[in-house]
């Protein structure tokens, strides 16, 4: 009966880890989709939400991400705004294009992540192997390397890199909406 009930109590807080995963995954996406409806349907009013509900809430988490790396590079980066005026760049905006492009570099690494954990839980079977329960992929051809075993560590590191992605995409969306450019300011 012992070894029943810590193979219960294994299976639960693997179940619950999941969840965690999951649940962490899902607020970069939900991030992910503020930033989009918000930069088309900029002040936010019931059209964004319709935007969001219609148009943004229907597409893949790797399109989400693709389009936001598009808006950010498109409209942030100085380097791109300069094809509205010939002009050369200055130092302090080649230095903050820099800066940008190494924030959201580090910010594709932590959704990336998220999102690879996210797809082990969400695509893998679950194995009972050396007293712990591991996510295995359903290849004929298994690698030890393939394996994920999903504990509080992988848990703490996942909520940990989505609550940084949810900083930095708010940041960004700050950022892009307070820009001077001929997508906000028709006088520009």
């Amino acid at each position: 009966m012992g070894r029943k009930k810590g193979v219960k109590r294994l299976s639960e807080e693997f179940y619950s880890n999941c969840g965690k995963i999951l649940n962490a995954a899902l607020g970069v996406e939900s991030n992910l989709e503020f930033f989009i409806s918000n930069f088309f349907c900029y002040p936010q009013d019931s059209k964004t939400f319709l935007f969001n509900d219609l148009m943004v809430s229907g597409l893949g988490f790797g399109v989400k991400k693709d389009l936001f790396n598009s808006i950010v590079k498109k409209v942030l980066l100085f380097e791109n705004t300069k094809v509205f005026v010939v002009r050369k760049l200055t130092k302090e905006q080649k230095e903050e294009d820099k800066k940008n492009l190494k924030e959201l570099s580090e910010l594709n690494k932590d959704i990336e992540f998220v999102q690879k954990i996210r797809n082990f839980v969400a695509h893998r079977e679950r194995y009972f192997i050396d007293s712990k329960f591991i996510l295995q992929s359903k290849k004929s051809t298994k690698y030890l390397y393939d394996n994920v075993e999903i504990n509080e560590k992988i848990v703490k590191e996942i909520q940990e890199k989505s609550a940084s992605s949810a900083k930095r995409i708010y940041s960004f969306l700050t950022k892009v909406q307070s820009k001077k450019t001929p997508f906000f300011d028709p006088g520009w």
